[in-house]
């Protein structure tokens, strides 16, 4: 009995033996295992911010309410979506009361006219009669009477002369024409009271208008890259900001004020037509964490196309655990986001 009890507190002894071993050799397996692997970081790939984009619509450079001259439509040449160049001859006018202007001027002219005319004979005949005369008294009186009719003859001349180009003004208002200020595109609706045609000139130069919060003013100034896309088109186009405002739009009724600008287009895109405004930036952002701080100086580590990491001195500005790069790194690079005190110049590092 005694040497069963013996046999069995042998085999415990061995066996608590036997598991003290194995534990041993299991923690020095996984302290080895560890010694040998390589230190694991996440890589990530740097690229700028992303575009601002901004939605706006196309309007034109000009667009003008044109008001037809006084008087009655005599002919209209144009009709609604036309478009026209400058200087075209859109509607022609006839004004009853300047044409009774013209006549009365014109009977005015003629009555001046026969006045001259008398005059001119009146004063031929005295210079017949001075030229026979032989008395030295009479022709002397005569000779007054000439120099006198001359200087007549001469105001009624200017007075005529005056007479005619106000003649010539008032016929040349007669009919007028509606011109366009401006190269464009025409709307004309009728008026309802008199049913005249009334016509609006929409510039061929364009632009869209869009606007900006306060939150985002900063990021973009006056001749900004700028890449407008149609929505319902896609089509596209590359301009850049202009005429960025100072002073937010009144007429926003949103608790965040918002500011106009201005990006020109070319023709393909049509008035009214809404479109996006994609708007680079320059600016990469790194988790904070990504950079250390070595001397008083900032670094981060750059992966290499071999996987080895080696300090690159940056510049910036940390805020809310976002780093700001200024300088020191181009977009496209990789960067190791959670380096540790182990990480070494020129470790080869697995992602």
């Amino acid at each position: 009995m005694k040497h069963k009890k013996a046999l069995i507190i042998a085999g415990c002894l061995l066996l608590l033996v036997l598991l003290a071993i194995t534990a041993i050799k299991i923690f020095e397996f996984q302290t080895s295992a560890s010694h040998d692997q390589k230190p694991t970081y996440s890589i990530q790939r740097i690229h700028h911010t992303d575009d601002l984009v901004e939605s706006g619509k196309i309007v034109a450079n000009d667009t003008r309410l044109l008001h037809n001259p006084t008087g009655r439509i005599d002919q209209v040449n144009v009709r609604d979506g036309d478009h026209v160049a400058k200087d075209a001859v859109l509607l022609t006018v006839y004004d009853q009361t300047v044409q009774d202007q013209v006549n009365e001027a014109q009977n005015a002219l003629d009555k001046a006219q026969q006045g001259l005319n008398r005059a001119i004979t009146a004063n031929n005949k005295v210079i017949d009669q001075f030229n026979k005369s032989t008395d030295a008294t009479e022709r002397e009186t005569l000779q007054e009477t000439i120099n006198k009719n001359k200087d007549d003859i001469s105001d009624q001349t200017r007075d005529l002369q005056a007479q005619q180009t106000q003649l010539t003004t008032l016929k040349n208002k007669v009919y007028q024409s509606l011109l366009a200020p401006f190269a464009g595109i025409l709307t004309i609706i009728n008026d309802e009271k008199t049913g005249d045609p009334v016509i609006t000139i929409n510039s061929d130069e364009r632009h869209v208008q869009a606007k900006v919060t306060e939150y985002d003013y900063t990021k973009l100034a006056n001749e900004h890259p700028a890449k407008i896309t149609a929505i319902a088109t896609d089509k596209s186009q590359t301009s850049v900001v202009r005429n960025l405002s100072q002073v937010p739009d009144t007429t926003d009724k949103q608790n965040i004020a918002t500011y106009p600008f201005t990006v020109p287009v070319d023709g393909r895109f049509m008035y009214g037509q809404s479109v996006k405004v994609a708007l680079p930036q320059d600016e990469i952002k790194l988790s904070a964490k990504a950079v250390v701080t070595r001397d008083k100086q900032l670094f981060v580590w750059r992966v290499n196309s071999a996987n080895k990491v080696h300090l690159q001195p940056v510049e910036g500005t940390k805020k809310n655990g976002v780093f700001v790069l200024t300088t020191g790194i181009k977009s496209g690079a990789r960067i190791v986001t959670n380096p540790d005190k182990s990480l070494k110049d020129g470790m080869r590092v697995v992602k």
